[in-house]
């Protein structure tokens, strides 16, 4: 009966599927941000690239300037 269930949550909690580790919520929090700031790090780094390098990767000014007028949540 209510053995039964009790140990069947348990045994959710242990895989996983029930998860409010503040940790894990924390992380979530985080996330977002810290993939803004990747974003804005990697688009002003594309800036700083030179003509050559940009062709031997295939981008030309215009994409790049198009790619960092993007907002990191439309990216």
């Amino acid at each position: 009966m209510t053995i039964g269930h009790r140990h069947s949550s348990a045994a959710a909690v242990r895989r996983g599927r029930y998860r409010c580790e503040p940790r894990s919520v924390l992380d979530r929090l985080l996330a977002a941000p810290l993939a803004w700031y990747e974003h804005r790090r990697q688009r002003r780094h594309l800036l700083r690239l030179d003509d050559r390098l940009l062709r031997d990767i295939g981008l030309t000014r215009a994409d790049i300037r198009r790619e960092a007028g993007t907002t990191p949540w439309r990216a």
